[in-house]
C-alpha cells in the first residue's frame, strides 16, 4: 500500500497559498522516503510538488 503524508511548514499555516512550503513523506511496503528532518532543509512548494508527484504516479501505471 502507498501512503503519502503531506505537512505544511509551521510558518505558513496561517496564510496557505499555491507556493506554501512543506514536506512530503512516502511509505511503501514499510520503506519510508521523506523530505522532513534533513539538513539542509529539503522543504518544497508542496502543492506544485504534489501535482507533479500524482502526475508521475498516473503515468507510471
Amino acid at each position: 500500500m502507498l501512503k503519502i503524508l503531506i505537512e505544511l511548514e509551521s510558518n505558513v499555516i496561517e496564510e496557505i497559498d499555491s507556493f506554501s512550503t512543506g514536506h512530503i513523506t512516502i511509505e511503501v511496503n514499510n520503506k519510508i522516503l521523506s523530505s522532513k528532518n534533513q539538513t539542509p532543509s529539503q522543504s518544497m512548494m508542496i502543492f506544485i510538488s504534489l501535482v507533479e508527484l500524482l502526475d508521475g504516479v498516473y503515468l507510471f501505471n
